[in-house]
């Protein structure tokens, strides 16, 4: 009886102890990947507009030199 309720004692604490560290974990890692996703996603925009503006402005002087 006695080692039933420290076993069950200890795996508690265990599984207390263990789930709020996985917690902890899983919150950091999804901060980590909110940052990253927003931070890329946030290079990949500034990319893509570099690219659309170079292409646009590309375009314009090509239609400005051609003739007629």
């Amino acid at each position: 009886m006695f080692t039933e309720i420290k076993n069950h004692l200890h795996t508690e604490v265990a599984y207390k102890c263990t789930k709020s560290e996985t917690q902890q974990i899983l919150e950091a890692v999804i901060m980590l990947l909110i940052i990253l996703q927003h931070h890329t996603l946030h290079t990949k925009l500034s990319l893509v507009g570099t690219h659309f503006g170079f292409f646009i402005f590309r375009n314009k002087k090509i239609r400005a030199t051609r003739p007629g």
